[in-house]
């Protein structure tokens, strides 16, 4: 059987991380607010550009919202701020509330925005993309939208009309920073480091100690082999944002490349710590538990991670493995469950099930039904151990079989054999001149399961009629 390390590194790859610069799914929810008719963010983005929208020229300006519109605006702003200083955010609710600002304030572009990223960080994607058209349609100027949106276009998979819409904000605004690291991640992810490098340092020229742009450097170095310099933009990125936990994980990859295990667990212990939702610490940390077989762990982090998203199938396949290692055999069979639920033909989960159930739970043919699903579906070397294990499991189902044939057939002559004697045995007593007929026929009625008549007792003659008193 295929060792669980080896599965590991074939299926996620030692030091294996997500492509540089990709989109993190987690928004960072950033609001516009009203201010004196211009607009300003209500907090800078998560890379660390300031987002807010240049205030429109005189012809660009639309009409101030009216005294009812301002206040469902106010309204809606203040339930964010109480949400916020809570630490908790109910989006339904903020969502009906900037609903109720755009029917009361349909023309206002701010209203649409904050709409959008409420219905972004929910993941209404459609509905999102369609709210930060409509506030484009009502302010062409409002930059903040035009980003949010080829962020959003970039996210769902179009990167070329992303690159586009990029492209078109540093037409409209030259000067941007933020479109600048976008379109540097961009380029790094199609292998062109030269390209996202200078891009980066031109984002660093108009914005000094914009974040995202130190990240972009230190993934360049990085690549490179330059760790001194890629620890460098790391520590300067780390200025700028103390607990960006993406940061603690881009120093344990490091430790990782120069074999420092130890300090790369610490790093990606103090990013969870800032940020326990973080899973890109958690699958790294699970990882390394991994290769260290140690399943207590690997199991700790990857139930944090399917806790968090329940549609990761490579995390709760990889927990299978983790608690079949462990021995909980009804645990691993329900991780299993989940990702057959998600992908019902899917093969690794089909493979490590049959395993699981042979090896700990003793279920055998339902084992077997999973090894033959998994050979069904797709071309299996002939050296697979899902042939081997499959013949063995056959195997042990042919002598299962035979030997309770064999069990069975050796009840039956048991059986045969006693009946036989019994049947000798009155035959015998029969032909003996010592035995009476009846003793013979009393024989007979027990072989036929007749009980013998009851010998004569107190108060019956020979003949089985009861004695007449007699006189005194």
């Amino acid at each position: 059987m295929i060792s669980v390390r080896h599965r590991w590194r074939e299926a996620h790859g030692a030091g294996r991380r997500p492509p540089s610069g990709a989109v993190r799914a987690s928004v960072p929810l950033v609001l516009v607010l009203l201010a004196g008719g211009c607009f300003a963010s209500a907090r800078r983005a998560a890379q660390g550009g300031a987002v807010a929208s240049e205030a429109p020229t005189t012809a660009d300006a639309t009409p101030g919202p009216t005294g009812a519109e301002r206040r469902a605006f106010e309204d809606a702003v203040e339930a964010y701020r109480q949400q916020q200083a809570a630490g908790v955010l109910d989006l339904a609710a903020l969502e009906t509330a900037w609903r109720r600002v755009t029917e009361r304030a349909p023309d206002l572009a701010e209203g649409w925005f904050n709409l959008g990223a409420i219905l972004e960080r929910q993941g209404k994607l459609d509905e999102a993309e369609a709210a930060y058209r409509q506030a484009l349609a009502k302010n062409a100027r409002l930059k903040v939208a035009a980003l949010n949106l080829a962020v959003l276009v970039e996210r769902r998979g179009d990167v070329g009309q992303a690159t586009k819409m990029y492209q078109a904000i540093l037409k409209a605004w030259p000067d941007d920073a933020e479109a600048r690291v976008h379109l540097a991640r961009i380029h790094l992810r199609r292998g062109d480091a030269r390209r996202a490098e200078a891009l980066a340092r031109e984002a660093l020229a108009r914005q000094a100690g914009h974040l995202g742009a130190y990240k972009v450097l230190l993934e360049v170095a990085a690549k490179e082999g330059n760790r001194p310099l890629a620890r460098l933009f790391a520590a300067k990125a780390q200025h700028v944002a103390p607990g960006d936990p993406e940061l603690f994980l881009d120093l344990a990859r490091l430790d990782l490349a120069e074999k420092e295990t130890e300090k790369a667990i610490a790093n990606l212990l103090a990013a969870v710590e800032k940020d326990p939702d973080y899973l890109p610490a958690h699958r790294l940390l699970a990882r390394i538990a991994f290769e260290n077989e140690d399943w207590v762990t690997a199991s700790r982090h990857l139930e944090q991670v399917v806790a968090r998203d329940p549609e990761d199938l490579a995390a709760w396949l990889d927990l299978g493995i983790a608690r079949r290692a462990l021995g909980q055999a009804e645990e691993a069979e329900a991780a299993y469950a989940r990702v057959l639920e998600l992908d019902p033909d899917h093969p690794e989960a089909l493979f490590d099930r049959a395993v699981l159930r042979y090896r700990l739970e003793g279920r055998s043919r339902e084992a077997l039904e999973d090894l033959r699903r998994f050979l069904a579906q797709r071309r299996v070397a002939a050296d697979h151990p899902a042939r081997a294990l499959a013949k063995e499991i056959e195997a042990v189902l042919k002598a299962e079989e035979e030997a309770r044939r064999m069990e069975a057939e050796a009840r039956r002559k048991e059986e045969a054999a006693k009946q036989a004697q019994l049947e000798a045995e009155i035959q015998a007593a029969k032909s003996e001149g010592g035995v009476t007929s009846g003793a013979a026929s009393d024989a007979e009625g027990a072989e036929a399961g007749r009980p013998p008549p009851e010998e004569g007792g107190d108060g019956a003659s020979e003949s089985g009629a009861p004695e007449e008193p007699k006189d005194p």
